[in-house]
């Protein structure tokens, strides 16, 4: 039998004992004696500290040359100031020494109905070649709409604020005079909206919400009694569409940062290298149609122009978006039509500006269902020579639920999944030339419940690559408790099993545990993979920050 071997055991009583430290919990003695607290925390509080660590490691008795521990962290940093948040995050490749610790992300942010500020690391508002680690000033402001609500501040996105949560749209038709006309969302027997038909044969419904499904119900001369003709409507958006008169203005300067590896030669805070700058203007021009105009600076000037158009009652979809400077032009388009309810195409298309010159990227998808729970798929790329043919198929009833897919590409090369479940029985099979990997898993006890507690585990995975033709077997038990916490993490998972292949045969187990108020705990431990007989294990003690 392998021994799990040991590690620095003072960084696990570090680990224990960091739990988030909340604004609420810090006392008067950490101020001074003529300062309020209360007036301190009104305008700046930390809610939560976190330190996330993960060690992982590698023993082979055969291969002692590549064995490894390492010990990576995140230290997160979360609170409020003047009305907004704020979070900072520190990378730690080696969490025993502080010199290789490096400034990861620090942003602040006051979302409001109207407007956003945003200080610090940040997407850019507009397609950018010069990299993702951006740090600036954004303000954002918007006119006669209200952006989706934000589900978590740390992950802030100038794009999804440009957006409306929600558009209003006409559903207009013909019909015979006379003719009631009801408007129902989705199953519902609530009537949304009538109306009764005159001499002209139409109806129209102005002001209806968007994206969603409804249903009209035509009776003949009004009467309720009849059995009515029932017609489905389906009212889609796109996500950057902008109501009718709506608009919105978003301001961005900074700069880029590079941040070296190489802990010698780098600083905590990084280089910051290539300025850049942005404005754009967007208009609701009318109910299918947003335009957007604006300027963006990166190492040249470069007018930016925006389309965004879906006529009413039309499914045909049209984004495009394009940089144009006096040697170039950048641009980025993207055209989805459904014809029938049952063919889709659609039509994307990318021009780059590189070094070795523009690149262009052009790719065309087809999806057509051909039968209930049955579609076929196409995709072709005409500058990389690549196509790939597929079928989905889905199906579902009492008992049993089945979806599979497979994809076959212009080499010959073979991707397929299944995945069926059948009272207490799940089956998941997924792979492709090199690796596959197949699970049959057994509830117990509880055979009406879809996530039981107590689980059977049957799982194979090959490998075939070069020469080696490898596998693994392995039987096992699982356990996921009932109890939840936070974001519906389980309070208490454990997996442990045995495997038996080509390298030999081990124990695999993993256990994670939300048992400590505010954090994760998972660690993982195994005696034997699919292509290595070397004891391997993972230890990560994760924050809770959203909780």
């Amino acid at each position: 039998m392998k021994l799990f071997y040991g590690f620095n055991s003072s960084i696990l009583c570090f680990l224990l004992f960091t739990t988030p430290v909340t604004a609420n919990q810090l006392t008067t003695e950490t101020l001074e004696e003529d300062s309020s607290p209360r007036d301190i925390l009104d305008w700046f509080t930390l809610k939560t500290i976190g330190q996330r660590i993960t060690i992982t490691g590698r023993r082979s008795t055969l291969t002692p040359q590549t064995d490894f521990t390492r010990y990576q962290g995140e230290l997160t940093t979360v609170g409020t100031a003047f009305g907004g948040n704020w979070f900072v995050g520190i990378q730690q490749p080696d969490f025993r020494d502080r010199s290789t610790w490096r400034l990861g992300e620090a942003q602040f942010l006051l979302e409001t109905k109207q407007a956003d500020y945003v200080i610090g690391s940040q997407p850019e508002f507009w397609h950018s070649k010069e990299g993702d680690d951006y740090w600036g000033v954004t303000a954002i402001r918007r006119w006669g709409f209200a952006p989706p609500k934000t589900a978590n501040h740390l992950e802030f996105n100038p794009r999804q604020r440009l957006r409306a949560s929600q558009l209003k749209r006409t559903v207009s038709g013909e019909a015979t005079p006379g003719t009631l006309v009801q408007l129902k969302k989705g199953l519902s027997k609530n009537v949304f909206a009538e109306v009764l038909v005159d001499a002209s044969g139409r109806y129209r419904f102005e002001d209806i919400p968007a994206p969603g499904n409804y249903r009209l119900f035509l009776y003949a001369n009004g009467q309720l009694t009849a059995k009515p003709t029932i017609e489905e409507v389906n009212l889609s958006s796109l996500p950057e569409q902008l109501p009718a008169g709506a608009s919105a203005l978003a301001v961005s300067a900074g700069w880029n940062r590079e941040v070296s590896t190489i802990s010698v030669n780098s600083s905590f805070w990084g280089k910051f290298t290539q300025f850049q700058a942005g404005i754009s203007y967007r208009l609701g021009v009318s109910e299918g149609l947003t335009l957007g105009l604006g300027l963006v600076y990166e190492q040249s000037v470069k007018g930016l122009a925006e389309l965004f158009y879906q006529p009413t009652g039309s499914t045909l979809q049209v984004e495009v978006s394009a940089l144009v400077s006096k040697t170039t032009l950048e641009f980025r388009t993207n055209i989805r039509f459904e014809p029938f309810p049952n063919f889709q195409l659609s039509f994307i298309s990318v021009s780059e500006a590189l070094p070795q010159g523009v690149r262009l990227s052009q790719e065309f998808k087809i999806k057509w269902r051909i039968l209930s729970g049955l579609t076929l798929t196409a995709t072709a790329n005409i500058q990389d020579e690549y196509m790939t043919a597929g079928v989905i198929f889905k199906h579902s009833s009492r008992n049993l639920l089945t979806s599979a897919s497979i994809n076959l590409d212009a080499n010959n090369k073979l991707r397929w999944s299944f995945n069926s479940r059948l009272g207490p029985f799940s089956l998941t099979h997924q792979g492709n030339q090199i690796t596959t990997n197949s699970e049959i898993v057994y509830s117990l006890f509880d055979k009406s419940s879809k996530s039981t507690e107590h689980s059977l585990l049957l799982n194979y995975k090959t490998r075939n690559f070069n020469t080696n033709n490898d596998n693994l077997a392995s039987l096992g038990w699982r356990y996921r408790s009932p109890e939840k916490v936070g974001n519906s993490k389980h309070l208490l998972e454990v997996d442990l099993a045995y495997g038996i292949g080509s390298q030999g045969n081990g124990i695999i187990t993993s256990v994670g545990t939300a048992l400590i108020p505010g954090l994760v705990l998972r660690l993982r431990y195994q005696e034997v993979s699919v292509n290595s007989d070397a004891n391997t294990f993972r230890i990560e003690l994760i924050p809770n920050l959203l909780d």
